[in-house]
């Protein structure tokens, strides 16, 4: 009688110790995965012709102006839209790109389990991310050097760009995992284009009485009037923003718990995505009905003030035979 013993001859993969544990190597692998589909992301044609679009708009939208500069943080997110739409379509040709190329039994071969292999494109948008925060800081740092620049942005209106890419890319990943048609991104970021485009001119042709329900869209231009104070704005950008990370973070926790049906995670991963799903989902509700609150009497009474007798609160200089007034800060564009 005989008993065969079969070893493990494979070499473990490079850079990792044999001696760690299954759940580190698993670990390991998935953020090297991550940089790998990082890189490719960075590289990927939309994504450069997006970003240098991006950074054409914030360039001709700030040359020969006077920035008002809570009104430029209000442009840079219609600047960073393309770079969310390239971000759309390159992490869905990412997700699908085994399919496309016939190697899914090779991806399933590997260590990393489909739900990992998920979180790695997830992850994978942040550094894109974090470019179109450097241009947001680039571009406001710009203005705020030019001469007569006035005001201060609003951390939540500069930060909405770069929530837009997040939102992109991860909406990428979800319609690989849903579907296997590299049709459907396109589609979708068509629709959405045209539907941005279509409340625009709904707000543009609503001048001052903008409904308040146009904030549940991604997009809301700056009033179509000269700029205000930024204390007449009433823009609600911070509960906007919280509204934008709310649906990037459903949109991943969706993409993940699909990825966990799949593949047959185990059944305390896929409780612990549906967690992060509902607590998403109360947020994203909570945020959606805090932005869309009509104009408290107070902002509104002054914004009638203003209309009714505009010279109220206006400072006013003599510049030779003229006199120049303009509201309290706006001094340096006199």
């Amino acid at each position: 009688m005989s008993t065969t013993v079969e070893h493990d001859d494979r070499p473990p993969a490079a850079g990792v110790s044999r001696t760690l544990p299954a759940g580190a190597r698993s670990r390991r692998s998935m953020l090297a995965l991550t940089a790998v589909e990082s890189g490719r992301l960075l590289r990927h044609p939309a994504v450069l012709a997006a970003t240098a679009l991006g950074v054409w708009l914030l360039w001709r939208s700030g040359e020969g102006t006077a920035p008002v500069l809570h009104y430029a943080d209000i442009a840079t997110q219609f600047a960073l839209a393309p770079l969310a739409g390239a971000a759309l379509l390159a992490t869905n040709l990412a997700v699908l790109r085994p399919h496309r190329d016939g190697a899914v039994d090779l991806y399933g071969a590997t260590r990393l389990s489909l739900a990992r292999r998920t979180l790695s494109h997830l992850l994978s948008v942040l550094p894109l991310v974090v470019i179109g925060a450097i241009l947001v800081v680039a571009d406001l740092a710009w203005l705020a050097g030019m001469p007569a620049s006035v005001g201060t942005p609003h951390l939540a209106e500069a930060a909405t760009g770069p929530a837009l890419i997040a939102l992109g890319g991860c909406l990428g990943v979800l319609f690989g995992r849903l579907a296997r048609s590299v049709a459907l991104a396109p589609l979708v970021l068509v629709a959405l284009a045209f539907g941005s485009l279509t409340l625009a001119e709904l707000q543009t042709a609503g001048g001052k009485d903008q409904p308040p329900s146009t904030w549940l869209a991604t997009l809301r231009e700056a009033p179509p009037f000269d700029p205000p104070p930024a204390d007449l704005l009433g823009r609600p950008a911070t509960w906007h923003l919280v509204y934008l990370l709310g649906i990037a973070v459903i949109v991943a926790a969706l993409a993940l718990w699909r990825s966990q049906t799949q593949g047959r995670a185990p059944r305390r991963a896929q409780v612990a995505a549906a967690i992060v799903l509902v607590a998403a989902l109360a947020a994203t509700t909570a945020a959606a009905v805090a932005q869309t609150r009509p104009t408290s009497s107070t902002l509104a009474a002054q914004r009638q003030a203003v209309v009714a007798n505009p010279s109220t609160g206006l400072v006013c200089q003599q510049r030779g035979p003229a006199v120049y007034c303009v509201f309290p800060g706006f001094e340096p564009q006199i």
